[in-house]
This record gives structure tokens, C-alpha cells and sequence, in this order.
């Protein structure tokens, strides 16, 4: 990972987008757990329809790239307008463009998958 990218996920971590609780009339909640290194997310999602843009927050604890990829993971949605079929198209390597890395080792792969996989969840 370069010196940039390094940079990059250090200052998302401080400043983290869209954390927070949703409630009221819509607003699910979905809590999710890495059991391999104990990184933890619960996310809030207002959900209307199908065809209406979901709106995203989430609270959590847990590695730089889990917590930093569920950041962005939640920036992508509230700010594209992403609908719930437009989320369950995206995938490991839409997590890795948003991080912008080319790859991730096997180990962090469940890291920053674990919002993604928690949402897809929740949207079952």
C-alpha cells in the first residue's frame, strides 16, 4: 500500500463519514461481527421501496480498513442515491476502488467486506 493511500485511510479514520443512528417510521437495523479479528457494525438503513435511495448510518469498532471501508461504503450510497438493487450489485472489488487499492491481503479481505456483507444482510 503506498504512503498516500496510507494517508488517505488514516484521515478517514479520524473523521469518519455517517455515523450515527437513524430512527423512526422504515429504519432497520442490522448488527454484524468479524468473529476472526472482533470488528463490530451496526448499521441503521431507512428503506422506502425498492426503487428509492436507501439513506445510511452506521456506528462501530474495529480495524482501520473495517471501520474505513464502512465509511466510504456509506458516503457511496447516501451521496449516489443508491437504491437497494444498485447495493446488492456492488462487490469486493467496489470496496477495494473506494479504498483505492488493487488489493487487500486474505486476511482483510472479511474486514472490509464486513459492512457490505452486514447491509446485504439486512436487505434480505
Amino acid at each position: 500500500m503506498s504512503d498516500l493511500y496510507q494517508e488517505i485511510i488514516l484521515e478517514e479514520l479520524k473523521h469518519p463519514r455517517h455515523q450515527g443512528v437513524l430512527d423512526g417510521e422504515g429504519v432497520r437495523s442490522k448488527h454484524g461481527v468479524n468473529a476472526s479479528c472482533g470488528d463490530e457494525v451496526t448499521l441503521f438503513v431507512k428503506v422506502t421501496s425498492q426503487d428509492k435511495p436507501l439513506k445510511l448510518k452506521w456506528k462501530g469498532i474495529g480495524c482501520a480498513i473495517s471501520m474505513v471501508s464502512m465509511s466510504l461504503l456509506a458516503d457511496k450510497i447516501n451521496s449516489e442515491h443508491l437504491t437497494i438493487p444498485e447495493v446488492r450489485d456492488l462487490s469486493e472489488k467496489d470496496l477495494l476502488e473506494l479504498l483505492g487499492l488493487d488489493q487487500i491481503s486474505t486476511g482483510r479481505i472479511k474486514c472490509m467486506m464486513l459492512g457490505l456483507r452486514t447491509l446485504n444482510n439486512l436487505l434480505e
